[in-house]
C-alpha cells in the first residue's frame, strides 16, 4: 500500500511536470489535488467549528450547572454535541489525513526516480533516460532550491544558497500565522478558547522548525496549502 501511495504521487508530480516542466510547479499540482479531495472534510471541519462558537454559551451553562459532577458533564456535552452534530475532534481530522501524503512525500523526494513512470518527461529530466537502477539524479531544481534538500543541510554556497530554503520556511510561518488570525477573527468574545487561541499561535512556528528538517518540496507543500 506504501509503495502504491508512492507511485501515485509520482505519477501526479509526472502528470504534472509534463504540462510545465518544473518541480515546484509539479509539487503546487499536487498540493491543489490534495487540498481539493479534502476539500469535503475541510468543509465538515469549519461547519462543525462555528456549530460549536454557536453552543458555546450552552457549554458555559452546563460547566457552571454541573461542575462538580464530571461524568454527569461529560454525558450532557456528549448529547449536546450529538444533537448539534459537532465533532469535537474534527479540527484534527484533515492534518491527520494529510499525514500520509507529508511522509509520502518525503520519500518521494529522496528517491522520486523510483516511483515516477519511465515514459514521463519527469523521469527522463531526472535520469536522463538512463534505467532506475543506473540513474543518478543530480537533484530537483527549483525556485532557486534543490526541493529534494532540506536547510538545514550544508549548501555548496554557503549563506546565499541557503537564503532561499530560509524564505520559504519563514513564509510558511508567516502564511501559517495569517490562517490562524482569520480563524479567530471568526470567534465572537464568549466563544473565544484561551487554550485553542495559544495552541493556534504555537502551530505556525512548530511547523517552520519542523520545516528546517524537511526537504524544501514538502515546505512548499505546506506553503502552499496554507
Amino acid at each position: 500500500m506504501w509503495d502504491s501511495l508512492l507511485d501515485l504521487l509520482g505519477g501526479v508530480l509526472a502528470f504534472f511536470y509534463g504540462i510545465i516542466p518544473s518541480y515546484g510547479v509539479a509539487i503546487i499540482g499536487l498540493t491543489i489535488i490534495v487540498r481539493l479531495a479534502l476539500f469535503p472534510l475541510t468543509a465538515k471541519q469549519a461547519r462543525s467549528m462555528l456549530e460549536m462558537q454557536r453552543v458555546q454559551p450552552e457549554i458555559k451553562r452546563l460547566q457552571e450547572r454541573l461542575k462538580g459532577d464530571r461524568q454527569k458533564l461529560n454525558e450532557e456535552m456528549a448529547a449536546l454535541f450529538r444533537e448539534h452534530k459537532i465533532n469535537p475532534l474534527g479540527g484534527c481530522l484533515p492534518l491527520v489525513m494529510q499525514m500520509p501524503v507529508f511522509m509520502a512525500l518525503f520519500s518521494l523526494l529522496r528517491k522520486a526516480y523510483t516511483h515516477v513512470p519511465v515514459s514521463s518527461d519527469l523521469y527522463e529530466a531526472v535520469c536522463r533516460g538512463v534505467e532506475v537502477s543506473k540513474c543518478k539524479p543530480k537533484g530537483l531544481n527549483s525556485f532557486g532550491m534543490d526541493l529534494s534538500v532540506a536547510a538545514n543541510a550544508k549548501h555548496v554556497g554557503g549563506v546565499l544558497d541557503s537564503l532561499p530554503y530560509f524564505v520559504l520556511i519563514a513564509l510558511v510561518v508567516v502564511t501559517g500565522i495569517l490562517q490562524q488570525r482569520q480563524m479567530q477573527a471568526r470567534q465572537t468574545q464568549a466563544a473565544a478558547n484561551p487554550q485553542m487561541q495559544m495552541v493556534g499561535r504555537i502551530m505556525p512556528v512548530m511547523f517552520g522548525f519542523i520545516s528546517l528538517t524537511l526537504p524544501a518540496g514538502v515546505v512548499v507543500y505546506f506553503f502552499v496549502s496554507n
